[in-house]
């Protein structure tokens, strides 16, 4: 009896103990949606509570002199070249003639160098993407700084439309573009990476991985890296690593160290991922290819660009059960002063039907992907249409990080890559995207001196 009561008692203490933290957990909630309310964004504790609410931030980065006459500076515009092609069509009897962008590779390596290349000795270093586009990016920056640390070359397999992990070593080639069309290889292989030799495969990982240790089968690493395995602390006597580059450097003789597995991890500390960063400057033709769609999309008098801004919106954020949120990123443009007389370039996944952005639209003159204009529309679709729909949507988030950079004002979602590279590259417009800044803008860009403002959406 007297340990049933004891029991009754316990029960009690831990249903009281429950109701407390419920308790607090909803006054916590209710003091946030006030803050929200009344705009009170500038709280770092709530700004940390807003992530953990529902993983919805908004990015605000600052706006800049909008330049009207940039594309007729640096960039050289006579770069984006175009070849005519016969594209079948449906339903006619003959192809017909269309315009393919002539996307250029970005170095002079041969595809697969080191399964041919009998002369080279040196270590290289294999790691596997997965995810969308701009986790393949952080992938590509973390697998330079290993092969830097590691003093190995670098293995850069092919960007795959968005994957898991295990789904990144299934897809097929149409389903995959090589790296040295997507980025500027000769800008990355500078600086503290110049003596990484950059060796882009136009194969899927799996079957290079095959070939690689049926020619080489002394010279590949044992075992693979899991990061579940590998990643334990910092150590702060070392590189600044985690415990990955000590499993990586214990394998040192052989030649190729192969990594399969999860590679989206902040391995090193902000500073270094940022540097790596500044060198993931895209292939110079998609630059000017964006130029001149805006010029023939925003037209503007004497051939220039009109002004515009640009938002990004997750696919889901603003549609459906979600749909209210679109109120309150309206809202923060008015706070933002975003001028309603500037047309706004809205970034999202490529569908056939746009919905959920009824209440931005009757602010704004919106623009979405199938309002630019068409004739190049056409080019960049034809030139990657041996790739599968999904593939070609990917690849073409690229040419909206590029009119997000371009934009006088842009709003993003903080949680996305996607966003934060856009502010990332207007933080450093003339590394990355030198043809939009002028030598004014460098000293501003260079100490990256941007204003970033994150909120909720409700």
């Amino acid at each position: 009896m007297y340990k049933s009561l004891l029991e009754n008692d316990a029960a009690k203490v831990a249903s009281k103990s429950i109701k407390r933290v419920v308790l607090i957990l909803v006054c916590f909630y209710l003091i946030a949606v006030t803050l929200t309310l009344f705009g009170m964004d500038k709280f770092s504790l709530y700004g940390q509570y807003q992530g953990f609410v529902n993983g919805l931030y908004t990015t605000y980065a600052t706006s800049f002199p909008f330049k009207e006459d940039c594309n007729t500076g640096t960039v050289d515009l006579e770069a984006v070249r175009f070849k005519r092609v016969r594209i079948p069509v449906i339903n006619q009897t003959s192809p017909s003639n269309e315009l393919e962008l002539v996307l250029d590779r970005t170095t002079d390596i041969p595809y697969n160098d080191v399964l041919y290349n009998n002369e080279d000795k040196s270590k290289y270093f294999v790691y596997q993407p997965s995810g969308g586009m701009n986790n393949q990016r952080i992938e590509l920056e973390a697998a330079l700084l290993f092969a830097n640390k590691l003093g190995r070359n670098l293995i850069v397999p092919m960007a795959g439309k968005h994957s898991s992990i295990s789904a990144y070593m299934r897809l097929k080639p149409n389903e995959l573009v090589p790296m040295d069309v997507i980025f500027d290889f000769k800008y990355i292989s500078r600086d503290q990476f110049a003596d990484i030799k950059l060796v882009p495969i136009n194969m899927t990982l799996p079957d290079f991985i095959k070939q690689l240790r049926r020619k080489f089968p002394e010279d590949c690493s044992d075992r693979t890296f899991n990061r579940a395995a590998t990643r334990d602390r910092v150590d702060n006597t070392a590189c600044g690593t985690y415990g990955f580059l000590k499993a990586a450097k214990a394998q040192k003789a052989k030649r190729f160290l192969i990594y399969e597995g999860h590679f989206y991890c902040h391995y090193f500390r902000y500073p270094e991922q940022a540097d790596a960063s500044r060198y993931m400057r895209y292939n110079p033709i998609l630059r000017s290819y964006t130029l001149l769609l805006l010029k023939n999309t925003f037209k503007a008098e004497g051939g220039k660009i009109r002004r515009f801004n640009a938002f990004h919106s997750r696919r889901g954020d603003y549609k459906n059960k979600l749909g209210y949120m679109q109120g309150y990123a309206k809202y923060q443009m008015k706070k933002k002063d975003f001028d309603t007389s500037v047309p706004m370039y809205i970034a999202t996944e490529p569908t056939e039907s746009i919905v959920g952005f009824d209440k931005i639209k009757k602010r704004f003159s919106t623009y979405f992907y199938r309002d630019l204009n068409q004739t190049l529309m056409k080019a960049f679709r034809n030139t990657f249409r041996s790739k599968t729909k999904s593939t070609i949507n990917d690849m073409f988030g690229v040419i909206e990080q590029l009119i997000g950079t371009y934009a006088e004002k842009f709003q993003g979602t903080n949680i996305s890559t996607f966003s934060k590279f856009i502010v990332f590259m207007r933080n450093n417009r003339n590394l990355l995207f030198p043809e939009t800044a002028s030598s004014e803008d460098d000293q501003f860009y260079r100490f990256n001196k941007s204003i970033r403002i994150k909120f909720i959406e409700t």
